[in-house]
């Protein structure tokens, strides 16, 4: 929906509020990108469940690497 706005003061806070959601936004996209949501996953079950997928993964990861090396260099 289409509204046109006739006040100047209405544009500016218009512009500024999606100005700062716009700001809100890469903020959380930055955090979830670096991982600083997951981090705090104590705090809801999501995070808690994607925190336990991740570190499974890594150990997975981890003794594969480990595998790895040893049959390379044994």
């Amino acid at each position: 929906m289409l509204t046109l706005i006739s006040n100047k003061t209405l544009t500016q806070n218009v512009l500024r509020n999606t100005g700062n959601v716009k700001s809100r936004l890469a903020s959380s996209v930055g955090r979830l990108a670096s991982g600083k949501r997951i981090l705090k996953a104590s705090d809801d079950a999501a995070g808690l469940s994607i925190l336990a997928r991740l570190n499974s993964d890594i150990r997975v990861l981890q003794k594969k690497s480990h595998a790895f090396v040893k049959a390379k260099f044994n």
